[in-house]
C-alpha cells in the first residue's frame, strides 16, 4: 500500500475547451487529477513529481513531468492534494489543498487516455493511475481500486 494514492480526476470538463483558440484560465483550473496521503501523520512532498503521458496525435511519445514539490510542501493527515492545470494561489478548502500546474493549455489527454504517475526523489513509481481515451464530459473519474 503506497502513502500517497491517486484517486480522482477530471480531464475533460464541462463546456467548451476554447474560444477563439484560447483556453481560458478558469476553464484550464477545471481540469485537475486528485491525489490523498493516506498517512496518520503530515507527509512531505519533498521531491515528488507529478509526470503524464506525451502524444502525437493518439501514439504515445513518452511521459513529461507536470510538477515537482519542494521541502515546504506538506500534506496533512488523511488530506488531498487537487493539483488544477491553469494559474492561482494555493489554498486549502476543508481537508483538500488547492494547488497549480501555472499551464496555458490543457495536459490531460481526452483522444487517447492518459496516466498520472506520481514519482519520488529517485524517480521511481509511488503510484499510477489512467483512464480510457474520451472521458465523459464533466465526469469526475474515481479510481476503482482507491479502498
Amino acid at each position: 500500500m503506497t502513502d500517497l494514492l491517486i484517486t480522482r480526476a477530471l480531464p475533460n470538463p464541462l463546456g467548451k475547451d476554447r474560444f477563439d483558440n484560447f483556453a481560458p484560465n478558469i476553464l484550464l483550473n477545471q481540469e485537475w487529477v486528485e491525489f490523498v496521503n493516506r498517512r496518520d501523520i503530515p507527509l512531505r512532498l519533498t521531491g515528488v513529481s507529478v509526470w503524464h503521458e506525451t502524444f502525437d496525435g493518439l501514439e504515445r511519445t513518452g511521459e513529461q513531468e507536470l510538477a515537482a514539490f519542494c521541502d515546504h510542501v506538506v500534506l496533512l493527515a488523511g488530506w488531498t492534494l487537487r493539483l488544477h492545470t491553469g494559474r492561482g494561489t494555493p489554498y486549502n478548502e476543508g481537508t483538500v489543498h488547492h494547488s497549480f500546474l501555472d499551464r496555458e493549455n490543457y495536459v490531460w489527454n481526452n483522444d487517447a487516455g492518459d496516466r498520472v504517475t506520481l514519482r519520488d526523489w529517485k524517480n521511481e513509481v509511488i503510484d499510477s493511475a489512467w483512464y480510457a481515451p474520451y472521458p465523459p464530459e464533466g465526469m469526475i473519474l474515481l479510481r476503482r481500486d482507491a479502498a
